[in-house]
């Protein structure tokens, strides 16, 4: 029996939504440099401070992009009720955790502050197409 492979690792890159995306992650860069420049300077001493952790983020995020790129979609069903679960803890913790700037709406953890909220949003999309498609789909019944 041959071992199953996975359909997405042979697809082609779409160049035009990949130069679409490295765009827009190069204006975006770029926008951060300029706008905190001045503020930079004078408050922190390092021009280039919020120019260097935007950029930090933009590779991981073409890290992640490369990575999720191979990655079978359609397995994010198996995973769907962990995510939809952690998302939902994550949600409730945070009202735990100190306030920042009047609001409780993040959760630090050392220099890294996660906004439980943007997790809920890519959740809150797949948790009700994967919920969908598996009760229509006529895959979903396949004997194993």
């Amino acid at each position: 029996m041959k071992p199953r492979v996975s359909p997405r690792r042979g697809a082609p890159i779409d160049y035009a939504l990949f130069g679409a995306v490295m765009a827009l992650l190069f204006i975006g860069v770029v926008m951060v440099y300029s706008a905190s420049a001045i503020y930079a300077e004078k408050n922190l001493g390092a021009p280039l401070y919020f120019f260097q952790r935007q950029l930090i983020w933009a590779v991981v995020s073409i890290v992640a992009m490369g990575a999720m790129s191979r990655y079978d979609y359609n397995r994010l069903r198996e995973h769907v009720m962990p995510i939809f679960a952690v998302t939902c803890a994550a949600l409730v913790a945070a009202l735990f955790f100190p306030a920042v700037a009047g609001a409780k709406r993040w959760i630090r953890l050392g220099p890294v502050g996660i906004q439980p909220a943007e997790f809920a949003k890519l959740t809150a999309i797949l948790f009700p197409s994967c919920s969908c498609s598996s009760a229509s789909s006529p895959t979903s019944a396949r004997p194993s």
